[in-house]
């Protein structure tokens, strides 16, 4: 299990990485895809109360073991990363409503996330 940690001094234990999210050293398509994947869920768990979205961290890591049972050999594959990253966002919306982390470092982990897919959806816009 890997930490995910934005900033670097404090930490939400999930299966990510920084460096994923920042996309550091990964292909502009997966880049793509992971960003799409990350903006189809937090468009889905957004509106959402806690107790639901309890339920997305659910699905997030059943979706990162059926990842791994396709045959996703490495945390940089957007089947894994995509509901890694999410499961990261859910866990730091969840700790901010409940209390159980940082308010200020639960919005940056939140707002790095959805940074990251909106910039990589307003480069597939200009694209296309």
């Amino acid at each position: 299990m890997f930490l995910f940690r934005i900033p670097k001094n404090v930490g939400v234990p999930v299966t990510s990485t920084r460096e994923i999210l920042l996309g550091w050293q990964l292909p502009p398509g997966a880049q793509a895809e992971i960003a799409m994947r990350i903006s189809n869920f937090i468009e889905l768990a957004r509106p959402v109360s806690d107790a639901l979205l309890s339920r997305f961290v659910q699905v997030a890591r059943e979706e990162q073991q059926q990842a791994v049972e396709q045959g996703a050999k490495s945390d940089t594959d957007p089947l894994w990363a995509a509901p890694s990253i999410s499961e990261a966002w859910c866990s730091a919306r969840l700790g901010l409503d409940t209390g159980n982390l940082d308010r200020h470092n639960a919005i940056q982990i939140i707002t790095a996330i959805e940074t990251f897919a909106t910039q990589q959806a307003s480069r597939r816009q200009s694209r296309a």
